[in-house]
C-alpha cells in the first residue's frame, strides 16, 4: 500500500493535485519522520517528482522550505544506516539540483552541512563518497555566501584530507 501512494505522484499532474488537494506533501512528510526507514528512500522519490512537475514546483518548494521539513530531511541524513544512506543520497541529490531554495535552505542547516561532513570524514563506501561531494558542490555552487560556509564548516581541511587520500580516486 505504501509503494503504490509513493509512486503514484509519477502517474500526472492530476494525480499529484488530487494529492495536494488531500494534503499529499503533509501525508509524505509524516512519514519520512516517522518510525520507518525502509520508507524514507521511497519518500524522497515521490517528492523529489513532485517537485520534478513544472506546475508544481513553487508549491512543493514552499512545503519543502519550511522549518518542520528542513529538519525531517536533516534528520532522515543524520540518522541513515549506511544500508539507507544508499538509497537516500541520490533523491536527495535530485531534488537539490532541481530546487535552488532548497539547497540554499540547507546549506545554511549547520546541522545538515555537519552531517555530510561526518559522513566524509568517516570510513564510507567510495560511490557514497561521490553523491556527497555532488551534494556539497551544490551547497557551495548555490550559497549566497560561499566562503563562510566554507570556513563555519572546517571544508578546506577535508577536502585537502580527500585529495591527498589515493585510495580516494573517484570518478564522476
Amino acid at each position: 500500500c505504501l509503494t503504490i501512494l509513493c509512486d503514484i505522484v509519477h502517474a500526472s499532474e492530476v494525480t499529484r493535485e488530487a494529492l495536494w488537494v488531500n494534503d499529499g506533501m503533509t501525508f509524505y512528510f509524516n512519514l519520512l519522520v516517522s518510525e520507518l526507514p525502509y520508507w524514507q528512500k521511497y519518500i524522497l522519490i515521490a517528492i523529489e517528482g513532485w517537485l520534478a512537475g513544472a506546475k508544481d514546483k513553487g508549491r512543493v518548494e514552499v512545503e519543502l522550505l519550511r522549518a518542520d521539513s528542513l529538519k525531517a530531511i536533516v534528520n532522515v541524513l543524520k540518522g541513515a544506516n549506511v544500508e539507507l544512506l544508499q538509497g537516500i543520497l541520490k533523491p536527495l541529490l535530485d531534488m537539490l539540483k532541481r530546487s535552488t531554495h532548497l539547497c540554499q535552505a540547507l546549506g545554511q542547516a549547520a546541522q545538515f552541512v555537519e552531517a555530510l561532513v561526518v559522513r566524509l570524514s568517516g570510513d564510507v563506501y567510495r560511490s557514497f563518497r561521490v553523491d556527497m561531494l555532488k551534494i556539497l558542490k551544490l551547497l557551495f555552487e548555490q550559497s549566497e555566501h560561499p566562503e563562510e560556509l566554507l570556513t563555519q564548516h572546517n571544508l578546506y581541511p577535508l577536502m585537502e584530507e580527500l585529495a591527498r587520500d589515493e585510495s580516494m580516486v573517484l570518478v564522476s
